[in-house]
């Protein structure tokens, strides 16, 4: 019921942003029409004052970044994004870096930081995970590599399994085509990708 009220209130307060330029441009008995960025950034102003009174983890969908979430459980977990150098992060090589010159131990690492959060990822899906990326270039067609903590799991899947070879069935790798709209999804019962019902 709490959850109710508060989705109310915080919809109530959306429908009073969005008539306000209405309703202070016929207070002001403006003659003239206000440009649309006017309007949006006095709109987008507005919102960032709104104070942010849902709990990051309430019923629903939660969209963020990879950070550590010290294992909060989620019944889904969906990680986008897996391609090689774009994940894990590399930290930029600066000459006046004298932590990456000699690195101590304790020293932070972007690397290692990256494939923890990867680890965490992992834990925290309760039923499903989702994880992603572009296997085909879209330009070229050519084969793209996942990310390497990524390829480390399929490897290791690949080997509890005692997979060898690419023609192995593989239940946990589905390959979808680059576009929705190709051939092969119009021309098999058995594609992979199907339409909602």
């Amino acid at each position: 019921m709490a959850e109710d009220n508060a989705e109310q209130v915080a919809l109530e307060q959306l429908r009073r942003l969005a008539a306000q330029p209405a309703t202070e441009l016929a207070a002001a008995s403006v003659g003239r029409a206000i440009p649309w960025d006017v309007i949006s950034a006095q709109q987008r102003a507005a919102l960032d004052e709104i104070p942010a009174r849902q709990p990051f983890v309430a019923n629903g969908i939660a969209f963020g970044g990879m950070v550590p979430q010290r294992t909060i459980p989620y019944r889904v977990v969906a990680v986008l994004g897996l391609n090689e150098g774009a994940y894990p992060r590399n930290s930029p090589r600066l000459s006046l870096d004298l932590i990456l010159r000699h690195p101590r131990s304790g020293d932070r690492s972007a690397l290692q930081e990256d494939r923890y959060l990867f680890l965490e990822a992992l834990m925290a899906a309760r039923t499903a995970l989702h994880l992603s990326y572009i296997a085909e270039d879209a330009a070229q067609g050519s084969a793209r590599n996942p990310a390497a903590p990524l390829a480390e799991l399929l490897a290791f899947l690949d080997d509890a399994h005692g997979l060898t070879g690419s023609a192995a069935p593989r239940p946990w790798r589905v390959q979808h085509a680059l576009q929705p709209f190709a051939a092969v999804y119009f021309e098999q019962a058995d594609a992979t990708w199907q339409p909602d019902p």
